[in-house]
């Protein structure tokens, strides 16, 4: 959090995306996990800027595990401001990763701890990201 508040550059990402993934997987509370999207969000604002879909796969994963959980993080708040601002993120960053993770994320809402809100967010998501025409 340092680095983000001093507008630095995080360029090895796996130590960070670890300790945010513990810290998502013990947070139930939506309050606690809507703090923990701020933070994953100012983490993801000093990340590699130049990284994209086109950025070789090992180099990627990092950063991709990092919007995928920044995602999962604000899916669990159920809270839609927070969920479109998380997927709008990867849509415009990570395209072509967008039809997998949202097919995954309605597949995951269909627990009844997320209820119809965010399936029905999930569902066009996946819609605008599998239109065939």
């Amino acid at each position: 959090m340092w680095i983000a508040q001093h507008g630095g550059l995080i360029d090895v990402l796996e130590p960070v995306v670890n300790a945010l993934a513990r810290q998502a997987n013990t947070a139930q509370d939506p309050a606690a996990l809507a703090a923990l999207f701020d933070r994953a969000c100012s983490i993801l604002s000093c990340t590699v800027p130049e990284l994209d879909d086109a950025t070789d796969a090992a180099i990627l994963q990092p950063w991709l595990a990092l919007h995928f959980n920044t995602a999962i993080i604000a899916t669990r708040t159920r809270q839609p401001g927070l969920m479109n601002a998380a997927y709008d993120l990867l849509e415009s960053r990570l395209p072509r990763h967008c039809a997998a993770f949202y097919e995954e994320g309605l597949r995951e809402s269909a627990k009844t701890a997320y209820g119809d809100q965010v399936r029905e967010i999930m569902r066009e998501r996946l819609a605008k990201w599998t239109f065939r025409a």
